[in-house]
């Protein structure tokens, strides 16, 4: 059978597709994988370091741009269609599934009218723009959450779990001195948390043995963080980007992170607990739903980027360092949230539906 999974435009969305791909191919040698997205998006790094194979639209974004580049969008659209339709026929694709992110419109749209089956993958508590428009042409919704999200067509949900990226594990039991304090900001940083840690860290200064950090910080922000460090005496370890996450889970005592649902189940894979920092901008305030799930449930802490400070960060980094039981009971709760056969559910309604169609 031949599988095409399309999207991307940031980490959470193609680590899933890499999940799903992972899986679909493990079940048959015969099995086939093309993923199509956005010659514009970090899928044209991550799919081929992935070992798969990756065709690109030439296709802009229509929320939250001028006028005039969603004009350019709006033309874009028919043309990334027709070539999705191509693309497809080519492929002789069995079924389609969506990931997320806008360059999988085109690419539902093209299925839909080739009577393809498809399904959407929506990882978040609210869903996204393009995800709902997706979700009106497909057969499957696979949701991350056990409820179903604001803007979902309930008939078609299925609670799957988030699919993460299939070398993930459990990492050991965590250490609260010295604490490890892991910061990133998804795969392109976060200036928001990178603010914030540079702020703690002056807090912890009294304390540098026994508060470690480990900052990613993105390309952009690096020279300013790590010069931010070096420039209070502070030991971090800082990088641009880091490719093996699962080194960095394990080392971690405590994340400090965004609040996609893509990071949050890594951390249920991982049992990892979390201080989740929500991007204030996501659509729909997704991100803050996500996180106040999961400080409901005992796994994480919350603090907006807006009303919070560096010594808010520090004080709640230090109350966990004051009382490291509280450590390893927010980690259980984290691990409650992971569902380990996410990508074999989806893989498997796939392929009814596609021994139907």
């Amino acid at each position: 059978m031949k599988l095409v999974i399309t999207g991307g435009g940031t980490g959470g969305h193609i680590f899933a597709g890499v999940a799903i791909a992972q899986e679909f191919l493990s079940q048959s040698k015969a099995n086939e994988v093309l993923f199509v997205g956005s010659e514009y998006g970090l899928e044209t790094r991550l799919v081929p370091k992935a070992g798969f194979r990756l065709e690109t639209l030439k296709l802009g974004k229509l929320v939250g741009q001028t006028f005039f580049t969603r004009i350019a969008t709006l033309i874009q659209l028919p043309i990334a269609i027709l070539k999705s339709m191509k693309i497809l026929k080519s492929f002789k694709a069995d079924m389609v599934v969506g990931v997320g992110g806008y360059a999988a419109g085109p690419c539902i749209v093209a299925a839909k009218l080739l009577k393809i089956p498809t399904g959407v993958l929506e990882q978040n508590s609210v869903m996204g723009f393009t995800n709902r428009i997706c979700a009106s042409l497909a057969q499957h919704v696979f949701i991350a959450f056990n409820e179903t999200p604001l803007g979902a067509p309930a008939r078609k949900c299925t609670f799957t779990g988030n699919p993460v990226r299939s070398q993930l594990r459990p990492s050991p039991t965590k250490s609260a001195k010295p604490l490890v304090v892991f910061a990133f900001g998804g795969s392109q940083g976060a200036t928001g948390i990178n603010k914030l840690m540079t702020e703690a860290a002056k807090e912890w200064l009294p304390h540098k043995e026994s508060i470690r950090i480990i900052h990613q910080t993105g390309e952009r922000d690096f020279d300013e963080v790590k010069r931010q460090y070096e420039q209070i005496g502070y030991p971090a370890e800082v990088h641009r980007f880091i490719d093996d996450m699962q080194a960095m889970y394990d080392k971690a005592s405590i994340i400090v992170c965004r609040a996609g649902s893509g990071t949050i189940s890594e951390l249920g894979a991982t049992k990892n607990a979390a201080i989740f920092i929500p991007f204030p901008l996501a659509a729909a305030n997704h991100q803050e739903i996500n996180a106040r799930i999961l400080e409901r449930a005992g796994a994480a802490k919350v603090l907006l980027q807006s009303q919070s400070t560096g010594k808010d960060l520090a004080h709640a980094v230090q109350a966990i360092f004051d009382e490291p039981a509280q450590l390893e009971k927010m980690r259980q709760a984290m691990a409650a949230f992971y569902r380990p056969d996410a990508a074999r559910n989806i893989v498997e309604l796939m392929k009814i539906r596609a021994l139907k169609n």
